[in-house]
């Protein structure tokens, strides 16, 4: 099938209010995502507070991965089956109150809980939340969901920086008091969005009206969408772990430390500075995934997706093999060690930008892909994918055992090359007529 055929009009239902809607929802991701980026940047002080191991922290990181990553098609199929909002609502108290405990705990184990339960709560928002912003963003649903994935880097980046002065100068005790107004934001996004209807009877109608074999391409190239997010998202949750060591390794280096014989007072100031360092790293991935998506978003017309979805991770492929030059360029070079932090500050918001960028993208195509499913293929492009991409963080530490810290991130490098090139299999026709 080769032409482009004129594709049936599918009913909106309105809904008062749907642009104050929408914002509330934009709104919401931050807060959702301001509670999921508080845990990443504390890490080198948890492990040092917690006295974990590298392995222990690559766990932690792959347990938010798969928690978020497994719920979320549950919820989408449970959100679009009983046609229901609320279990956005109840996901993102749950990651409040989860993340706002974090200072209470004093072992590995209670770690693990509280990233299991507080990422399950983030995942349970996404995918409802998703499909809302881009049921109210109506035909400029590529340019919505790009708005809402960007309400979600903001509070990420402002979790990212925020988090590491919140411990030091009020103590990690002190985030429980965070609580109340995650609840309070939970309680507003049920009043935005559990009345923005489903509108699946008429999609279904029309999804089953379109003949069997371009039917089964859809469901291939929401396939083939979800192969390279899985891919995108596990490079993602890898960096998160080579950045932490990275900065923990810096540090040491900076203040000449030998961690392995460092003693606990000393792995205690080594953390805390460490942080200071981490927090940044972590928000330049989320700059960068902000920035792109929301241009993508903008500029990345619906039907011409194609060629975005190819060339942006091979920009971010070469970015991550960057990091690993300008960390070489460093070693064994007192006089060059300054300029190791503005260059991989750098070189991050350009890999942010190469996984970050197409996201909102696969979301916005795979909704209208799938139309009649819009809850499920949110998750699938989100929850799915981060699932499978949790294996990134104990793979990176794998990696960084036998190969190197410079080793790892060219391996990265390499898988987010090969997301890029996947896209090449979706067929263009199929992608103009979805627009």
């Amino acid at each position: 099938m080769s032409a482009v055929q004129p594709a049936m009009t599918i009913p909106v239902p309105t809904l008062n209010g749907a642009r104050a809607r929408f914002w509330a929802a934009v709104a919401n991701h931050g807060v959702t995502d301001f509670f999921s980026y508080l845990l990443v940047p504390l890490m080198p002080l948890l492990i040092s507070n917690l006295r974990m191991t590298t392995r222990q922290s690559a766990i932690i990181l792959a347990t938010g991965s798969l928690s978020s990553g497994l719920i979320q098609p549950l919820v989408a199929w449970l959100s679009d089956r009983l046609e229901t909002r609320i279990l956005g609502s109840l996901g993102l108290a749950a990651a409040a109150i989860a993340f706002g405990l974090m200072g209470h705990v004093h072992s590995f184990e209670g770690l693990l809980l509280v990233q299991a339960v507080g990422a399950g709560g983030v995942g349970a928002f996404h995918p409802v939340a998703a499909a809302a912003a881009g049921h109210l963003s109506s035909a400029r649903r590529s340019f919505g969901v790009a708005i809402f994935f960007l309400g979600g880097m903001l509070g990420g980046i402002t979790g990212n920086v925020s988090a590491p002065y919140y411990a030091r100068f009020l103590g990690l005790p002190a985030m429980v008091w965070l609580i109340p107004p995650g609840l309070a934001a939970a309680a507003w996004l049920g009043a935005a969005i559990h009345a923005v209807p489903h509108k699946h009877h008429a999609a279904r109608d029309h999804h089953n009206s379109l003949p069997a074999s371009e039917r089964r391409w859809r469901w291939t190239a929401v396939g083939l969408l979800y192969a390279g997010n899985v891919l995108r998202f596990g490079v993602n949750a890898a960096l998160v772990h080579l950045m932490i060591e990275w900065t923990r390794r810096f540090t040491a280096a900076g203040e000449h430390i030998d961690i392995a014989a460092a003693s606990a007072q000393a792995l205690d100031a080594l953390g805390m500075k460490a942080t200071a360092l981490n927090g940044p790293m972590q928000a330049a991935m989320q700059i960068g995934m902000g920035a792109a998506g929301l241009s993508a978003g903008w500029l990345i017309r619906p039907g011409r997706e194609k060629r975005g979805l190819i060339a942006i991770p091979c920009w971010g492929a070469l970015a991550i093999g960057a990091i690993a030059l300008a960390d070489r360029f460093i070693v064994g070079a007192p006089s060059r060690h300054w300029l190791a932090v503005p260059l991989v500050f750098f070189c991050t918001i350009m890999a942010g930008i190469g996984f970050g960028g197409v996201l909102p993208v696969t979301i916005s195509l795979s909704q209208r892909l799938l139309p009649h499913r819009t809850s499920l293929a949110s998750s699938l492009m989100m929850g799915g994918a981060w699932a499978i991409g949790s294996g990134g963080p104990p793979l990176a530490e794998r990696l960084t055992a036998s190969l190197g810290l410079d080793g790892a991130f060219l391996i990265m490098g390499a898988l987010l090359l090969i997301a890029g090139l996947i896209s090449l299999a979706i067929p263009g026709w199929l992608i103009r007529k979805a627009s």
